[in-house]
């Protein structure tokens, strides 16, 4: 993945230390990116195509929000938009019994989550009595599909505590 980052970023003038990645570039150096929509539904440690055509590539490197969302952005797509309830049941069956970052937050504003392309909210499954923001103890401003749960969806922490370092730290998926 380092090797797609590069090649990316080379483009734009920057560069990033992308560390954890989950496979490694080609043996023969990096090869051209062929355009996202017509690229195979491939990568990372379990990947399924829901029926409108969009790959779901599951990565179980345990990452805070941030750098899933980074680590997404180096492979070519974003955290998934589970905004269907055939995306849903597509990363549900790649999440199992794990809970995985998916690409809805409230970080910006309390109780208004968003995609992580900034559209709107329609389709979700919250599980019962969440997203509850840590019950007013502490902040959950990411969402996870909760393996355990079902797969229905929990808010969590986005990093560690600061105090504690506990949570907020999980495998995600991304869609591309």
């Amino acid at each position: 993945m380092r090797w797609l980052l590069t090649v990316l970023l080379a483009a734009c003038s920057a560069s990033v230390d992308v560390k954890g990645t989950d496979a490694a570039p080609p043996a023969d150096g990096p090869r051209d990116t062929p355009p996202i929509d017509a690229r195979p539904c491939e990568g990372g440690t379990g990947r399924g195509t829901a029926p409108d055509g969009a790959c779901v590539v599951r990565f179980d490197t345990p990452a805070t929000y941030a750098d899933a969302a980074a680590a997404c952005v180096a492979f070519g797509s974003q955290l998934a938009i589970v905004n269907t309830s055939e995306r849903d049941a597509l990363a549900r069956t790649l999440a199992g019994a794990t809970d995985l970052f998916i690409g809805l937050t409230d970080q910006a504003t309390e109780g208004a989550f968003v995609w992580s392309d900034g559209t709107a909210v329609g389709y979700t499954n919250f599980y019962l009595n969440e997203p509850n923001d840590g019950s007013g103890v502490y902040p959950e401003d990411c969402i996870v599909i909760n393996g355990v749960r079902g797969g229905q969806w929990d808010d969590r922490r986005c990093a560690p505590d600061p105090a504690t370092g506990a949570g907020g730290v999980f495998p995600y998926l991304c869609m591309f």
